[in-house]
């Protein structure tokens, strides 16, 4: 089952799976849109976007990131996976214990600029 997201004027909002918990990631590719086009580069660290994001995480640290894509060239076995690049791990990891993350609940991405973000988390599942 793909997770679908949603966008609402300088909102987005995605909601999480315990995978997503689990393996520390959100994917973007439902709200891509929602992004700059040159933000978005290819699947590895050689292949960065254009334009940098700035994210700041609702009690945490603020990172520069792009998002990663499709592989540039067109490798076998690379897939576009949509994410945050500089997000995966500890990042998300530390954002999703901080907020007591559960399956079911919504990351809320706020646009404050066309490259500066807020992440938030929007409590919707039940304790």
């Amino acid at each position: 089952m793909r997770i679908k997201g949603r966008i609402e004027g300088d909102r987005c909002f995605i909601p999480i799976s315990e995978g997503n918990i689990k393996q520390h990631h959100v994917y973007l590719r439902s709200v891509l849109s929602f992004f700059p086009t040159d933000s978005v580069g290819g699947s590895d660290e050689s292949q960065r976007a254009a334009r940098p994001l700035t994210v700041a995480f609702d009690g945490g640290p603020t990172i520069s990131t792009d998002i990663a894509g499709p592989d540039l060239h067109a490798r076998e076995g690379r897939s576009a996976h949509y994410f945050f690049r500089n997000a995966r791990s500890a990042v998300l990891r530390a954002f999703f214990e901080r907020m007591r993350a559960q399956a079911g609940d919504e990351v809320v991405i706020r646009r404050e600029s066309p490259c500066t973000y807020t992440i938030g988390l929007r409590k919707t599942a039940r304790p």
